[in-house]
């Protein structure tokens, strides 16, 4: 199974869709949760600062598309800009070791 984080962007839904064309099986990670995809793939509600959701997200996962990310077009603040761009990086990274995703 892949995960995407970022599921709800532009990038993330395109990803999904081409993806979801080669039949493969998706878990989408997001404080949003785009609905474009109906039950094709499963859904994880949540932010990639909590450990908690992002361990929960990593069951089963083989491969991680990480797009999730703020953006300083949207005038995020350059604190919660850091946090979750690299701190949230970082539990990712942190969990992909764990469950041994290295794709």
């Amino acid at each position: 199974m892949i995960l995407i984080t970022g599921i709800s962007g532009f990038i993330g839904k395109n990803i999904g869709e081409k993806l979801l064309t080669l039949n493969k099986r998706l878990r989408g990670l997001d404080i949003i949760l785009p609905h474009e995809f109906g039950s094709a793939i499963e859904y994880i509600k949540g932010n990639i600062l909590c450990n908690e959701v992002v361990i929960k997200s990593m069951e089963d996962i083989d491969c991680v598309i990480h797009l999730a990310a703020e953006h300083k077009d949207f005038g995020v603040k350059k604190e919660d800009y850091f946090k979750v761009n690299v701190e949230g990086t970082k539990i990712l990274l942190e969990a992909s070791a764990k469950f041994g995703v290295n794709k």
